[in-house]
């Protein structure tokens, strides 16, 4: 499925980008997270904290999805649908 992923602060810097759609195989965001961490190592680190177990609380993903409002996200196994939308800062 196919997600756009949108950068802003660190990992706009981080990225060297402000946003791209990239396929992502799984369904959740932690499928997510690792898709952006392959295509830009490191970007995990920026994000997570506890061993990389917990979104940091000095990050925040928002997700956007086709006509839902958007809403914070932290957990990992948050569901992903194809057009979604996350932003990261």
């Amino acid at each position: 499925m196919n997600i756009g992923f949108n950068y802003s602060l660190h990992f706009y810097e981080h990225a060297g980008r402000y946003q791209e759609t990239l396929s992502v195989p799984g369904s959740t965001l932690a499928d997510a997270i690792e898709v952006a961490e392959a295509r830009h190592p490191g970007f995990k680190a920026l994000l997570m904290e506890g061993g990389g177990t917990a979104v940091s609380t000095a990050n925040g993903i928002f997700l956007k999805r086709s006509g839902k409002p958007t809403v914070p996200v932290a957990d990992l196994k948050t569901p992903l649908a194809d057009g979604d939308a996350l932003a990261f800062w």
